[in-house]
C-alpha cells in the first residue's frame, strides 16, 4: 500500500511539473506574441503617421498647383517643393512592404498561439484524464497488481528461479547495454521455464 501511495505520489509530482512546465511554455510563448503584436502596433503607427504626411503633402501639392496660376513667381518654389513630397512618397513603398512583412508575422505568430493553445487543451484533456485515473480504484488496483507483479520478477530473477515466458503478459525488453530482460510487468503463475 505504501508503493501505490508513491506511486500515487510520484504521479502527482509528474503531473504538477509537466503542468508547471506547460504553464511555462505558455507564458513565454504569450509574452513572446505580445512583444511581436506591440511591434506591429508600432510599425502601424509609423504607417499611420507617414500616410498623414503623405495625404498632407498631397494636399498642400493641389494647393500650390492652384496658386501657381496666379503665383507664378512662386512656381519655382513650389516646384522644388512638391518634388520633396514625391521623394517622401517614395519611402510608402518601402513601408508598406514592411507592412505586408509585419502582417505575415502576425499571421505566423497568431499560428503558434493557435499551436500552443491546442497542444494546451491536450494537456489538460492529458490532466484531467490522470486525474479521473488517479481517483479510480480499479486503475490504482491495476497498478498495484503491475507493481506487485513487478517485484514478484524482479524476486524470481533475483533469486534465479526459472520464470514462465510463454504467459501471455510476459514481455522482454533490450536494456542500454544490450542485454535482454524481463520486463516488470511479467506475471509468473508457474516456474516452466525461462
Amino acid at each position: 500500500m505504501n508503493s501505490l501511495s508513491n506511486q500515487v505520489t510520484e504521479l502527482r509530482t509528474k503531473l504538477a511539473l509537466e503542468h508547471s512546465d506547460l504553464e511555462f511554455a505558455r507564458s513565454n510563448h504569450l509574452a513572446s506574441l505580445q512583444r511581436r503584436t506591440a511591434e506591429l502596433m508600432m510599425t502601424s503607427n509609423r504607417l499611420v503617421q507617414t500616410t498623414l504626411l503623405l495625404d498632407h503633402a498631397r494636399v498642400e501639392t493641389h494647393i500650390a498647383q492652384s496658386e501657381a496660376i496666379t503665383h507664378a513667381a512662386a512656381l519655382a518654389t513650389a516646384v522644388a517643393q512638391r518634388d520633396e513630397w514625391e521623394r517622401q512618397a517614395s519611402v510608402v513603398p518601402a513601408m508598406r512592404s514592411e507592412v505586408a512583412d509585419l502582417r505575415e508575422r502576425l499571421q505566423h505568430a497568431q499560428f503558434i498561439r493557435a499551436s500552443i493553445e491546442e497542444a494546451l487543451g491536450q494537456a489538460r484533456t492529458a490532466k484531467a484524464d490522470l486525474e479521473r485515473k488517479l481517483e479510480d480504484p480499479s486503475f490504482l488496483r491495476v497498478q498495484a497488481r503491475h507493481a506487485e507483479d513487478a517485484a514478484e520478477v524482479r524476486r524470481r530473477v533475483a533469486a534465479n528461479e526459472r520464470v514462465r515466458v510463454t504467459d501471455s503478459h510476459a514481455r522482454l525488453s533490450l536494456q542500454p547495454d544490450g542485454t535482454v530482460s524481463l520486463s516488470p510487468r511479467l506475471e509468473t503463475d508457474s516456474p516452466s521455464g525461462l
